[in-house]
């Protein structure tokens, strides 16, 4: 497997003193704690006071001390609503670059990137093998599904394919990419099933054929049914919650005997709901990363207009027009979206206690047709909504860390702030185990061992 670190400058040993530490393995928060880094990694912890050392020390002050975020579901290609202000190459060049520090000012240290074409991953690992500052990227490179289906009619430059050469021959170059894994989609459209499917079949065959190349399947299905199809291929994910209704007993109950890990992806329509909002995207961390242009368009009536347009051309692609445009004079989609998202935050909480592994992920990104997933911004909120869901702090913040790190096959590198892991930590101003707001409060995030604020992540400031 390929990853990808950034601010590549070699750490001088740090020790982080008077640190209430959360190290997201599940135990709970420790106060009067000391970080020992050495190379990037942590080297030990202990409790003050701390013994003699040659360490350059930072004293948090009794600040929180959580490992670095992971999110397990964003789009770094797309850039919320590029496609409505009609962005240039250039200009979208540029907001996905600036992505990659929004993360890391976050807190955001690792993502999956669960659908990206190739020219934009050579992009973005070009960026930052140069030195971008940006998280651990790991990918699923592009989307596979069938012919004339929901990847050739919404994903530029992904995979449509109903031959099992054309499967092999992807299969192969994400091997060589040194990809996490395949991403297949059961999707048979998003209010009508109005898009081809693969064969069940065929897609074991797909299934086999990743598992005889290493690579796990982690498969795009949102409704109930398309997730029983997806579980019969045994696959390592299901990046998004059941959305078309509640999810059944028995396939809570198969989720859990088959040990299958599922990816939140509350945002989806959550997210949306903010801009209606009285006072939204006004905190001061999202007043940074957030970019003026994308915040404008999330805002306007323009772009509240254009968004369902889209989405509905997304969900009705045969449709005409003109009946597409009388459908959705007559559909409440503040409504939908408030009754999506009380769905899928309900189908969480009933999955977490059923036993389902969850691994947090936001989706940020998604199409460049939806203006409202911010990248960085959109983990924080994932958290959030988890908890609105019914999770505690602890349990939402162990499936964007500790369990994050298991699905993707990170643990002991990532998601803990123990022996040996990657120094890669967030120190924030408030108890996150109190509030999810506090995650907000970023006083400083440390990572490869270097800390640093988030204005100087975001002006790309070395040290």
């Amino acid at each position: 497997m390929s990853l990808l670190f950034c601010w590549s400058v070699s750490a001088a040993p740090l020790r982080l003193r008077n640190a209430r530490v959360w190290d997201g393995t599940g135990a709970p928060a420790r106060e009067g704690q000391w970080i020992a880094i050495d190379g990037g990694r942590v080297s030990a912890v202990g409790d003050e006071p701390a013994p003699p050392s040659d360490h350059a020390e930072l004293d948090v002050h009794g600040r929180t001390v959580i490992p670095g975020l992971i999110d397990a579901h964003v789009h770094l290609e797309a850039v919320p609503g590029a496609a409505l202000r009609g962005d240039s190459a250039a200009q979208r060049a540029a907001a996905q670059e600036q992505a990659l520090r929004a993360y890391v000012a976050c807190g955001v240290t690792t993502v999956l990137d669960a659908g990206i074409s190739w020219p934009a991953l050579a992009r973005v690992r070009g960026w930052l093998a140069d030195g971008t500052v940006g998280p651990r990227v790991l990918t699923l490179g592009p989307v596979l599904g069938p012919e004339g289906g929901y990847v050739e009619a919404f994903l530029p430059e992904h995979v449509g394919a109903d031959a099992m050469p054309e499967v092999e021959e992807h299969l192969d170059r994400l091997v060589e990419a040194g990809a996490l894994g395949l991403k297949l989609t059961i999707e048979p459209g998003y209010i009508l099933p109005v898009l081809p499917l693969h064969e069940p079949a065929f897609r074991a065959e797909i299934a086999a054929q990743a598992a005889a190349r290493g690579l796990p399947v982690l498969v795009h299905a949102q409704h109930a049914d398309a997730h029983e199809a997806a579980l019969d291929l045994q696959p390592r994910a299901v990046l998004h919650m059941v959305r078309d209704r509640r999810a059944p007993t028995d396939l809570i109950a198969r989720y859990a005997a088959q040990q299958t890990w599922l990816v939140s992806t509350l945002n989806i329509d959550a997210a949306p709901l903010v801009a209606k909002e009285p006072a939204p995207w006004v905190r001061a961390l999202e007043q940074k990363v957030i970019p003026a242009d994308q915040r404008e368009t999330a805002l306007s009536r323009k772009g509240w207009r254009d968004f369902r347009r889209g989405m509905a051309a997304v969900a009705l692609p045969e449709m005409a027009p003109w009946l597409r445009r009388l459908g959705l004079a007559l559909s409440p989609v503040r409504a939908m979206l408030r009754r999506g998202a009380a769905r899928t935050g309900s189908n969480l909480r009933r999955m977490h206690e059923g036993g389902v592994r969850i691994a947090l992920g936001s989706d940020a990104g998604a199409y460049d047709t939806i203006p409202f997933y911010f990248h960085g911004v959109s983990t924080l909120q994932e958290v959030r909504w988890a908890v609105q869901a019914g999770l505690s702090p602890a349990a939402a913040l162990r499936a964007a860390t500790g369990q994050a790190a298991e699905l993707l096959g990170i643990a002991g590198e990532a998601g803990t702030i123990t022996v040996g892991a990657a120094a890669d930590l967030v120190i924030l101003d408030a108890d996150p185990l109190a509030d999810p707001e506090a995650l907000y409060q970023v006083h400083q995030v440390v990572q490869a061992g270097v800390p640093r604020t988030p204005d100087q992540i975001l002006s790309g400031t070395p040290d």
